[in-house]
């Protein structure tokens, strides 16, 4: 594999990765590391090009990215590949989630998720064919805690969106996540007044406790990637 390092117009370095990447597109994240498993990082994929030259060789050209997918500083995205051929690149793939974040009374609510990883999430998951991040949130929220929130309740203009990758499933996650703040009429009608939901509501599978939390209980609860929606309690 031969690594071809270049300026782009903003004079920031990218890396040109050639080998045979037929299922890589433009806009695609890629982690890339070496033949001795030493990591060197997330890639955001800028361009490809097929070429047709007697080698048979694509070039995709890449430029660096933090853990959000966000692309860094000139100073910081600077990163030389020089060695052919000691590089393994995984693909990851883009899906896109949605989920709601219930407030009430300076009290989050959390729920645990049915792996048994230890952490707590939000009610959510990720979109179905031609859903909307609202459509998802709703769904997902009515078939994991038994509660049937209207899409009017979900503001557009006040939603946290998440970026994170999953390196076990190799997925890069774009999270929309609405923030729902329960007036004291909306908490009985939604949640019964109930500050822990019943078993009853729960999918088994899914979701194995759900309940409101106060700030520093939550974030001892909480999976790390979801630790900023904290700020709105």
């Amino acid at each position: 594999m031969k690594i071809i390092t270049k300026f782009n117009k903003f004079k920031k370095i990218c890396e040109s990765i050639t080998s045979n990447f037929n299922d890589i597109q433009k806009d695609d994240y890629i982690f890339v590391k070496d033949n001795l498993n030493t990591e060197k990082g997330y890639f955001k994929v800028i361009s490809t090009q097929t070429c047709n030259n007697t080698s048979n060789k694509d070039t995709i050209t890449v430029v660096k990215v933090d853990d959000e997918g966000i692309i860094f500083d000139e100073t910081k995205s600077h990163f030389n590949i020089t060695t052919d051929d000691k590089y393994t690149i995984e693909k990851y793939e883009t899906v896109k989630l949605g989920g709601i974040v219930f407030i009430y009374n300076n009290k989050i609510f959390l729920q645990k998720e049915g792996d048994d990883n230890g952490y707590y999430t939000f009610p959510g998951g990720h979109l179905e064919g031609d859903e909307t991040p609202k459509d998802g949130a709703c769904r997902e929220t009515l078939e994991e805690i038994g509660i049937d929130i209207p899409q009017d309740m979900l503001n557009s203009n006040n939603v946290e969106i998440l970026n994170f990758f999953k390196p076990n499933k190799k997925q890069y996650c774009i999270y929309n996540f609405f923030i729902v703040r329960l007036n004291n009429k909306e908490f009985e009608k939604y949640f019964d007044g109930r500050l822990t939901l019943p078993k009853d509501n729960l999918n088994k599978k899914e979701v194995k406790h759900g309940g409101f939390y106060t700030k520093d209980v939550a974030e001892e609860k909480m999976n790390p990637p979801f630790n900023k929606l904290l700020k709105y309690l």
